[in-house]
């Protein structure tokens, strides 16, 4: 069934591309985001290729017609199919990327993570790359465009950025604009490698020392509380920061921190001691609404995730809100506690495809880590009784 007026007026976007046909190859294609772009599916020289025209309405229905025939003439001639004097907006690396991102962003849950994958590109090489032919772009080219933040000497970044440039040429191959990647071909080697930095962390011997900066109220307020609740909870710092009341869940006494704040397939589901639930009416009267546990200075926000950060250091503790991680798994570990199931507690596991709630329970090691979590409760607990007394 051939396309009319009425029928692409009905069309709307799914969560997936879709692909209208008009016959002979030709297809309108929708994106998630509502965009339309007409494509021609051909075969030369024995390969399956994709060309693009550009966006409907901006070219209508005759004029995508007309560009289809035209280019079946030329294959009929022998001739290249696409006019290599022409310049082709589909090729031209910014719109390559936009449509990969429009496809890819739409399946994230994040989209704030989402999000700074295309401000990193935009950052980083789009200055370089974006009004460059895809055919035309080589290894070579992907290194030159990168180099400069090796100059900068933020290479786990720029890992990043190459990862995510490689997903948008992945793109462009399938969709028969180019027959190679060229980001697969820059190799290891090519760049200074980022110099693995542990993050600075008190020792188990020291951890009477944070109590005592805890309990003497030289570090005061929500974010005495906040501290608590990460080290106990062994979360990262934005994670901790950005509980929310309503996950918490008192009859099961666990926390789940959902999917999307996880960055992952799944929620993380931590266990609450004791302790922790006995500081819950504590914080809860330092709040003014209930969304967040712990509420930042501005209205309807969370504490700012580099707050425990500089609040340790300003107290002259040695350890950055991440090295608490370290300290509750350092202590956990000279206990005899498996290392999976400290991993687990991490949220380093990588078991359970099945989401249902016993494999992922059991995948996780939560009953576990129900008696791991338990225990480091009763050190701090000891601890502070000891400033205490």
């Amino acid at each position: 069934m051939k396309l009319n007026f009425s029928k692409i007026k009905a069309i709307k976007p799914q969560e997936k591309l879709t692909k209208h046909s008009d016959g002979g190859g030709l297809a309108l294609w929708v994106y998630p985001t509502g965009k339309m772009r007409w494509a021609l599916a051909y075969r030369e020289d024995g390969k399956q290729k994709t060309a693009y025209l550009g966006d409907y309405p901006a070219y209508s229905l005759a004029e995508a017609r007309s560009w289809r025939d035209e280019i079946k003439n030329r294959l009929a001639r022998s001739l290249p199919a696409i006019d290599s004097t022409l310049k082709d907006e589909a090729y031209l690396y910014k719109n390559v990327f936009e449509e990969w991102y429009a496809r890819w962003a739409g399946e994230k849950k994040s989209q704030k993570y989402s999000q700074q994958v295309k401000n990193a590109i935009y950052a980083n090489v789009m200055d370089d790359l974006g009004k460059m032919d895809v055919r035309e772009i080589r290894p070579f080219t992907i290194v030159q465009a990168l180099r400069g933040m090796e100059e900068r000497g933020v290479l786990e970044y720029l890992r990043r950025v190459k990862s995510s440039l490689k997903m948008s040429f992945d793109y462009a191959v399938s969709c028969g604009l180019i027959d190679f990647n060229p980001v697969v071909a820059v190799g290891t080697q090519s760049f200074k490698k980022a110099e693995k930095k542990h993050f600075d962390a008190l020792n188990p011997e020291e951890l009477p020392l944070l109590i005592e900066k805890l309990e003497n109220r030289e570090i005061s307020g929500v974010t005495r509380l906040a501290i608590y609740w990460q080290f106990l909870t062994m979360t990262r710092p934005i994670e901790a920061v950005s509980a929310r009341w309503e996950d918490i869940n008192l009859e099961k006494k666990h926390w789940e921190i959902p999917a999307e704040v996880m960055k992952k397939s799944r929620p993380h589901i931590i266990p609450l001691n004791d302790f922790l639930i006995s500081l819950l009416p504590e914080i809860k009267s330092m709040n003014t609404r209930d969304t967040y546990l712990f509420e930042g200075m501005d209205y309807g926000t969370h504490l700012n995730r580099e707050t425990p950060r500089i609040t340790l250091r300003r107290s002259g503790l040695n350890s950055t809100a991440h090295g608490l991680r370290a300290l509750a798994a350092t202590i956990l570990e000279e206990a005899g506690y498996p290392e999976a199931v400290i991993k687990a507690g991490l949220s380093h596991a990588k078991g359970g495809g099945d989401q249902t709630t016993p494999a992922y329970l059991r995948s996780t090691f939560y009953d576990e880590r129900v008696g791991m979590m338990d225990y480091l409760g009763g050190v701090v607990e000891r601890a502070r009784k000891d400033f205490l007394d």
